[in-house]
């Protein structure tokens, strides 16, 4: 409600800014959890494993791996900050992310690698990598990581 002033204006009984305020002994439940967290970041790295896999692997394109590296990165972090929520900090959020894309990147290269062998191919993984690919897998890396990084905290 509100009530006249020493000048005769309506004054409020309290500022309407103060329902943003904690109320003392009143604790804002914590959203999400660590296990959330990796829980939501396994499904997008899964995904863009299989993504990376068709693409270098049965369709043999190289040009559109850095952006798949990109978007892999972003979608692992931001789920893992939807997952992780208030209860894992901004900089544990970001690790566990930039870990999950590393990891995901790796195996989608060593899946990459084996059906390279099964076609007939006879080179060891880094020389593979290195031969196939170049200089796009550690721009991939690097992509993936940024991405996670920055959509995580």
């Amino acid at each position: 409600m509100s009530s006249a002033g020493p000048t005769g204006k309506r004054v409020l009984e309290r500022p309407p800014s103060e329902r943003y305020v904690r109320k003392a002994g009143l604790e804002i439940a914590e959203s999400g959890s660590a296990g959330g967290a990796v829980g939501y970041g396994l499904i997008p790295a899964v995904v863009g494993v299989a993504i990376f896999f068709v693409l270098a692997g049965p369709m043999a394109f190289s040009a559109g791996l850095v952006v798949v590296a990109i978007a892999l990165g972003a979608f692992v972090g931001l789920v893992v900050k939807i997952g992780g929520g208030s209860a894992v900090s901004r900089g544990g959020r970001a690790w566990l992310a930039v870990g999950l894309v590393v990891l995901a990147l790796l195996v989608a290269e060593a899946l990459t690698w084996r059906f390279a062998l099964s076609e007939g191919g006879v080179l060891p993984f880094f020389d593979y990598l290195g031969q196939t690919f170049g200089w796009l897998v550690p721009v991939e890396f690097v992509a993936g990581i940024v991405a996670a990084w920055i959509t995580a905290r």
